[in-house]
């Protein structure tokens, strides 16, 4: 067995563990004071600048923002939070531009290995129009493109601009996710509605990087030849 397939392997039993020792807590949440709990923190001003900052901070570092981004939905509702989960995840995407421009490519090869040469060719190229569909399409991992855009010789405001813009689809499609989940677990049937279109936005976003590696990808490779 792979070590990959062995740590998702563990992961999955340590997901069942967990699901079992609180299964009775889950039978007790009334998603109407979690709502109410929600409400009050939405009425403290100083929680969305808390928030950004820690998820910048997050992804300075290299930690994937899924869990606050879906928090952030759950909390402040589609546009808020989408607003939220923009200014910081975009922040933390600058900070790990210069977190990578600063130590350089010795040190991040260690954790990303021979992939982060390979995207750093294509950013070299067309860095704006590479990281717009890296970000669009996600086919590397989100901290491995901002480590490997500071690696490369793309301009920040390049890097910036596209990020902006590439990251706000998926953004929006996980915070709305997140939000309709909540609404769903309160109103019932009510909401039905609207967590399957959040789920057909998140499946299509899915298979974008199979689209494209199929057709635009393969388009791009018999254009060399």
């Amino acid at each position: 067995m792979s070590r990959k397939a062995a740590a998702s392997f563990l992961a999955l039993l340590v997901l069942a563990a967990l699901f079992w020792a609180g299964r009775q807590s889950l039978e007790e949440l009334d998603p109407l004071r979690l709502l109410e709990a929600l409400a009050q923190l939405r009425d403290r001003w100083w929680l969305p600048l808390a928030f950004i900052a820690a998820y910048a901070a997050l992804c300075a570092v290299g930690v994937p923002g899924t869990v606050p981004t879906l928090l952030a939905g759950a909390t402040w509702g589609p546009l808020w939070g989408t607003l939220y989960n923009v200014i910081g995840s975009n922040l933390g995407a600058g900070a790990a531009f210069w977190v990578g421009r600063s130590l350089g490519r010795d040190w991040m090869e260690r954790f990303f290995g021979d992939a982060l040469a390979g995207l750093e060719r294509r950013l070299e190229k067309n860095g704006f129009q590479v990281i717009l569909s890296l970000r669009l399409i996600p086919i590397f991992p989100f901290n491995m493109i901002n480590f490997a855009a500071g690696l490369s010789s793309v301009r920040y405001s390049d890097y910036a601009a596209a990020s902006l813009l590439g990251m706000l689809p998926a953004t929006f499609i996980y915070t709305y996710l997140a939000d309709s989940l909540l609404k769903g677990a309160i109103q019932g049937r009510e909401a039905f509605g609207r967590v399957a279109v959040a789920g057909a936005l998140l499946l299509g976003l899915s298979l974008l990087p199979r689209f494209y590696r199929r057709f635009i990808g393969a388009g791009g490779d018999h254009a060399r030849r």
